[in-house]
């Protein structure tokens, strides 16, 4: 059995050697040639005695700026045969995940073992939203905010205070906004002193924006 693109390391390693000139038998240069051939014009392929598996590389490879396969509205990878895989940041999830996020539903969240996969689940389906479709509880209040706490299984509890922006929409409106904050948050004007990056005790402003 030959490893074909498993041995991918050894190729470029062999290619090298071949640049800067170690010499090869003209046998083993042929080799390493048709070797080489073969990975830059297919997918994964293995060699065995009289047949081998060769497939052919995806139609579409969609990544994050590290490298992981991600895509919030397509397949993250794609065959020519239809096959495909979705992903967010190198997390697969399935199909309706990224394509019918509108079936995500609390008690799909809820019932969802993997700890990443319930993440991406709860943000795609929207953190405030979840949060008060779940029952949260309001665990303080005061005049910064409204701070929510709802347990999620085998994972940290999602809390999130309420604020209103004070500036008002066209329509005279005063707009809610709901902020992720740190699960040791106990009150409400704690909250948003934590995503401004201070203390309580710290945060006292002259004036809300």
């Amino acid at each position: 059995m030959f490893w074909g693109q498993h041995e991918l390391a050894w190729q470029v390693f062999y290619d090298f050697c071949n640049v800067v000139g170690v010499p090869y038998s003209d046998d083993d240069r042929k080799k390493l040639t048709a070797w080489l051939s073969i990975g830059k014009s297919t997918g994964w392929w293995m060699a065995f005695d009289g047949i081998c598996f060769c497939f052919e590389r995806p139609g579409t490879l969609n990544i994050d700026g590290e490298g992981r396969m991600h895509s919030e509205t397509d397949p993250a990878m794609a065959f020519r045969d239809t096959y495909s895989i979705y992903a967010i940041h190198g997390v697969q999830v399935p199909e309706y995940v990224i394509l019918r996020p509108n079936e995500i539903t609390v008690s799909d969240i809820e019932k969802e073992a993997n700890a990443e996969i319930r993440r991406i689940k709860i943000d795609r389906y929207g953190q405030s939203k979840f949060l008060l479709d779940a029952g949260a509880k309001e665990i303080h209040k005061d005049d910064y905010g409204t701070l929510y706490i709802k347990d999620v299984p085998n994972d940290e509890p999602l809390v999130m205070v309420k604020v209103v922006n004070s500036t008002p929409e066209p329509n005279g409106e005063f707009k809610d906004y709901f902020l992720r904050v740190d699960p040791k948050c106990t009150t409400a004007r704690g909250a948003v002193a934590w995503s401004f990056g201070k203390t309580e005790n710290e945060y006292s402003p002259s004036v809300q924006t």
